[in-house]
């Protein structure tokens, strides 16, 4: 029961390799993981039987000996759609299936198309997903239908309806649209699934050994210079950069909230990427605290061969990605990099260069481009500078640290900017994963909310003595965060570093004195010893007939302007 579902997929596949060739799909980034993969578990096939598909050059109808195991990624399925369907295929396995998920247009997109196809014309099938689900039981339809058609439905309307409560709704701009989110009868549902197509295995049943989550909110209190910088650096990306554009912002009515010093800005009229932005100056400065830079600053020798300092940083936008690596650089920190733009090859290079060198400290990972698949058990701390669009994308992106080979606790830090968009997407997530869950775990196993350990307040208040300019100051929880923390109080709070001093409270909050380094404090609510319901990336199998289902293509998800591609919208 420890095998993870891709061996257990080749396994299988092994079965059936002399009836024909066996065809992978998955996305352009896990391409040379499988091919390792297949090397490793099938000894009797050689580096030459395994043909990788990077483009048109590679089309397996070229090669003139037929290779034994083809791995293409979605969207060259896509383009070699027409060849690929022409030849004979013993087997399919199709991995990260939950990129074949349902749209609400009558016609899907090109690539689940290509995938569909592929389905009806291989008779043996296997779908690997830890996440079938990504934000809500519909998304689960086509997988299900490939393995057993008409089980939940002729068509996905007509699943909708018994088990999406689909309405007609009314948008803030007056159109009205069908609402395929909600989930009714989920547990009727899971039960079918769990009796004819899937089997699902949680981790924490499976890799009982495996050590907790620890998830903290950071909570930030966005400044005016923050948001005028952001908005002018978008403007700039859109070649719109005048003085008077800029000027037009300080005086936006978008500025219009803030508290009584005229510091903070606690607007929601912020774009996704605007926010993203905003965020990074009081990344840095909690950045700066941490033991990661704080050690690295300092003359104290730098333990090399310990991986408690190592860190994954995710964000969505391009322009965050470069914030963040742009801080990480002036640190003199060794990094790597892999978003929407990065090759194939260069991101194979990249994990395999953060999981052995101890000098590489820091990966910086777009969700959408490294959150699945990768191995990034060497890091103990993860980062959320923006929120992910989905919960099953949190999940998944945690868990690239959070896996087999983690011997250490998974710090876990989610930065949400106060009064903004935020604290509604926070809330968002925690209602699609109970709707998600319950259908794949079923009524027992349902996730409810989103654990969280602790909430800090992260401020850096200009009025303060120069000496305290990059003051952390810790506060309880605010309710929107705080879901299952009710234990948190002001004598859990502990400095982040044992040498820190002791937190006082000063009208209303907590404090601490002033020194030059600045500090943090955090809230912990028995740490050590707190095991979180959250399963992370859990192994899901389906069995069909004697066939066993397991688990988008990520080379363009995020366009070079800084913005999610249209075929990856964001939020």
């Amino acid at each position: 029961m420890g095998l993870g579902k891709t061996l257990q997929a080749i396994a299988i596949a092994g079965c059936f390799m002399n009836e024909g060739s066996i065809l992978v799909v998955c996305p352009a980034i896990l391409r040379y993981s499988w091919a390792e993969e297949l090397e490793r578990w099938l000894p009797f096939c050689l580096p030459a039987d395994i043909h990788l598909v990077f483009g048109h050059r590679d089309n397996p109808a070229h090669v003139k000996t037929c290779p034994r195991v083809v791995v293409i990624s979605y969207t060259m399925l896509h383009r070699l759609r027409k060849s690929i369907l022409e030849q004979e295929w013993a087997f399919l396995i199709v991995d990260e299936s939950h990129h074949v998920r349902c749209s609400k247009k009558a016609s899907e997109p090109e690539e689940i198309k290509a995938v569909l196809d592929m389905a009806i014309k291989v008779k043996r099938i296997v779908l690997l997903s830890g996440t079938p689900s990504l934000s809500r039981p519909y998304d689960i339809f086509h997988q299900i239908h490939i393995l057993w058609p008409g089980l939940l439905g002729k068509n996905k309307y007509e699943f909708a309806k018994t088990y999406c409560a689909v309405q007609v709704v009314q948008s803030s701009q007056g159109k009205f649209y069908q609402d395929f989110s909600k989930g009714i009868r989920l547990e009727e549902l899971n039960v079918l699934l769990t009796q004819t197509v899937m089997i699902r295995r949680l981790k924490e049943r499976v890799l009982k050994q495996l050590p907790p989550k620890r998830r903290q909110i950071i909570r930030l209190l966005l400044k005016r210079s923050d948001i005028v910088s952001a908005k002018a650096a978008i403007r700039v990306v859109n070649g719109d950069a005048s003085e008077k554009s800029v000027a037009d912002d300080m005086n936006s009515q978008n500025l219009d909230e803030y508290d009584d010093c005229g510091d903070f800005c606690r607007s929601g009229k912020l774009s996704y990427q605007e926010l993203g932005i905003a965020k990074l100056s009081g990344f840095r400065e909690w950045l700066s605290i941490h033991p990661l830079v704080a050690e690295s600053d300092s003359t104290e020798v730098l333990d090399l061969h310990s991986s408690s300092h190592k860190m994954i940083i995710f964000a969505h936008h391009h322009k965050v990605l470069d914030g963040i690596q742009e801080f990480v650089c002036e640190k003199g920190i060794s990094f790597v990099r892999i978003d929407g733009n990065t090759l194939a090859r260069d991101r194979q290079s990249a994990v395999l260069s953060f999981k052995s060198s101890t000098e590489v400290k820091v990966a910086i990972i777009g969700i959408t481009a490294g959150g699945i698949g990768l191995d990034f058990s060497s890091a103990q701390n993860v980062v959320f500078l923006e929120l992910p669009k989905s919960p099953s994308l949190m999940l998944q992106a945690e868990d690239r640290a959070h896996r087999r080979g983690q011997t250490s606790a998974v710090n876990i830090y989610i930065f949400c900017a106060k009064g903004t968009l935020d604290e509604s997407h926070w809330s968002y997530l925690n209602r699609s994963l109970r709707h998600i869950s319950s259908t794949t775990n079923g009524k027992y196993d349902a996730i409810q909310e989103i654990q969280v350990d602790g909430v800090s307040y992260l401020e850096t208040s200009d009025k303060t003595d120069r000496s305290c300019k990059n003051q952390i100051i810790a506060k309880s929880a605010s309710s929107k965060f705080s879901r299952g923390t009710d234990k948190l109080s002001a004598k859990n709070l502990q400095p982040f570093d044992a040498s820190a001093e002791v937190a006082t409270e000063k009208n209303g909050r907590f404090e601490r004195p002033c020194s030059s380094s600045g500090g943090i404090l955090t809230q912990k609510d028995d740490l050590h010893t707190s095991a979180h319901a959250v399963s992370g990336e859990v192994i899901t199998k389906v069995l069909v007939s004697n066939q066993i289902l397991e688990g988008n293509d990520s080379e363009a998800e995020i366009g070079r302007t800084g913005e999610i591609s249209p075929c990856e919208p964001i939020y």
